[in-house]
C-alpha cells in the first residue's frame, strides 16, 4: 500500500510538471537493459520502477538547471530503491582512532608538488572493474593500489583477486559482500603470503568458500611489504603520497547525487560530516578552470558510471570525508 501511494503521488507530480513522457522511460529501459515483465505481476513492478525513474528524472533536471560545479544524469541506478542502491557500497566502520593514529605515516620524500598528477591512463592501472551488487568495494580499494605498486616495480602488469578477500578475509572488520576495510585487508594479505592472480581466482560477486593456497607459489600475484595511513585531513600529505606511493585507498560518504554523477567537480554539501560508507581509490589531482581543486577518484561501478568509471571530487576541504582515511600499500 505504501509503495502504491508513493507511485500515485509521483504520477500526480509528473502530470503537473509535464514530465511523464513514456518515450523517455522506454528509451531508458532500452539503454540500460531493463525489462519488467508485466504478465508476472500485473504491471506492479513496471509501475513502481517507472515512478522511481521519473522522480529521479525530475531531480536530475532540477539539479542541472542550477548553478553547480557538477552535472548528474541517468544510469543503471535511476530506477532502484534506496535499499537496492545501498548494496553497491561496502565499507564498515574504520578501526579504532588509537589504531588509526598509531599507523599514521607521512611521505619520506618532500619534493615540490606538480600542479597536476594523474595516473588514470597509466599502464599500471587495469580497466575499471565492477563490484556488482556485492558490498565488496573495500576489497577493490585494497587491491588496486597493490596492483599498481607491483606493476611499477616489476614493470609488468598482473591483475589481482578481489574475490580472494571476499571469500577468505575474516578479520574483525571484513565481512565479504557485507562490507569491510581496506587496511585490514592488507593486514590479512600479509598473513597469507600474498594476493592471488585474478586469472586463478576470478571475481564472482558473492561470498564463497576460500580457495586460496598460500603454499602455491604459482597462485601468488603480489605480496604486501608494508602499508599505513597518510596524515588525516591533510591534502598536501596526500598529494606527496600520490607521488611517492602511487594511487591511495580511501573511504568516502556516498549520498544520493553521487550515484548519478556525470561530469564536473563533485562538491555536494549533503555528504559532509556523515559516516563513511564506500571505498574508492584516489589516482590523481588537478584544478578545474583555475577555480576549484579536485581529486581524481576511481570507483568500482563499471565504465558506464560517471566519467568512464571516474569522478572528480573537491580537494582540500575533506569533501565527503575523502581526506580522513587515506592509506598506502607497498608491494614486494
Amino acid at each position: 500500500m505504501k509503495l502504491l501511494l508513493v507511485f500515485l503521488a509521483s504520477l500526480f507530480v509528473l502530470g503537473i510538471n509535464g514530465q511523464g513522457d513514456d518515450s523517455r522511460w522506454k528509451e531508458y529501459k532500452r539503454l540500460n537493459g531493463k525489462n519488467y515483465n508485466e504478465k508476472l505481476d500485473g504491471g506492479k513492478q513496471e509501475n513502481l520502477r517507472k515512478a522511481i525513474f521519473f522522480q529521479r528524472d525530475a531531480n536530475i533536471r532540477k539539479h542541472n538547471s542550477g548553478n553547480h560545479s557538477f552535472q548528474i544524469g541517468h544510469n543503471k541506478f535511476s530506477d532502484l530503491t534506496g535499499k537496492e542502491l545501498a548494496v553497491f557500497l561496502g565499507t564498515t566502520s574504520p578501526p579504532s582512532p588509537k589504531l588509526h593514529k598509531s599507523m599514521t605515516v607521512l611521505p619520506k620524500r618532500q619534493t615540490r608538488l606538480p600542479t597536476t598528477l594523474n595516473y588514470r591512463n597509466s599502464f599500471c592501472l587495469p580497466p575499471i572493474k565492477a563490484q556488482g551488487s556485492c558490498g565488496s568495494c573495500w576489497a577493490f580499494t585494497a587491491i588496486t593500489p597493490l596492483e599498481f605498486d607491483r606493476c611499477r616495480k616489476k614493470r609488468s602488469f598482473s591483475v589481482l583477486s578481489e574475490q580472494q578477500l571476499v571469500d577468505c578475509d575474516t578479520n574483525s572488520t571484513n565481512y565479504g559482500c557485507n562490507g569491510g576495510w581496506y587496511v585490514t585487508a592488507w593486514s590479512h594479505l600479509t598473513t597469507v603470503n600474498g594476493s592471488a592472480s585474478e586469472f586463478l581466482y576470478p571475481y564472482k560477486g558473492s561470498k564463497g568458500k576460500c580457495k586460496y593456497c598460500p603454499e602455491c607459489k604459482s597462485m601468488v600475484g603480489a605480496r604486501v611489504s608494508s602499508y599505513g595511513y597518510i596524515q588525516s585531513k591533510n591534502a598536501t600529505a596526500m598529494q606527496l603520497a600520490l607521488q611517492e606511493y602511487g594511487p591511495l585507498a580511501t573511504a568516502i560518504t556516498v549520498v544520493g547525487s553521487f550515484y548519478y554523477y556525470t561530469v564536473g567537480v563533485y562538491d555536494d554539501e549533503a555528504c559532509d560530516n556523515l559516516p563513511v560508507n564506500h571505498g574508492v581509490v584516489v589516482v590523481g589531482y588537478g584544478r578545474y578552470n583555475d577555480i576549484i581543486d579536485y581529486w581524481v577518484v576511481r570507483n568500482t561501478w563499471g565504465e558506464n558510471w560517471g566519467d568512464q568509471g571516474y569522478i572528480n571530487i573537491q580537494r582540500g576541504v575533506n569533501k565527503c570525508s575523502i581526506e580522513t582515511y587515506p592509506a598506502f600499500v607497498v608491494s614486494y
